[in-house]
């Protein structure tokens, strides 16, 4: 069994790693990607992504292949976000997957920009 104050010290460890891995997203990036979680995926406001909001919007987007299957999808989706192991994404963890997930398009989307205007 864990010591009562282990379970302490790693949340806040996770959670200063979090705040530190959110702290360098560009802030126009945050601000998109906190508006698309608010008013896409967080459908009853309660600051999480759950699986039947996930589910919600995996159908919505045809997620699933042929037999419609989307429960691989929440699957990834936890082992892939939720760092805290809650079964459920938060904001925080949403903007700071999605970010690092984007950035290489980001990037490749300024250079395209670049060479066109060049």
């Amino acid at each position: 069994m864990e010591p009562k104050h282990a379970a302490f010290l790693r949340d806040n460890l996770l959670l200063t790693i979090i705040k530190t891995m959110a702290s360098t997203i560009d802030t126009n990036m945050r601000a998109l990607l906190e508006w698309i979680f608010v008013n896409a995926l967080d459908e009853d406001s309660s600051g999480f992504i759950e699986e039947r909001e996930a589910n919600r919007v995996a159908k919505y987007c045809g997620y699933g292949g042929p037999d419609g299957d989307i429960t691989a999808l929440w699957t990834t989706m936890l082992r892939e976000m939720d760092t805290d192991g809650d079964q459920r994404i938060s904001k925080e963890e949403y903007v700071v997957f999605m970010s690092k997930s984007l950035e290489g398009s980001v990037a490749a989307a300024r250079n395209l920009k670049d060479e066109v205007d060049a």
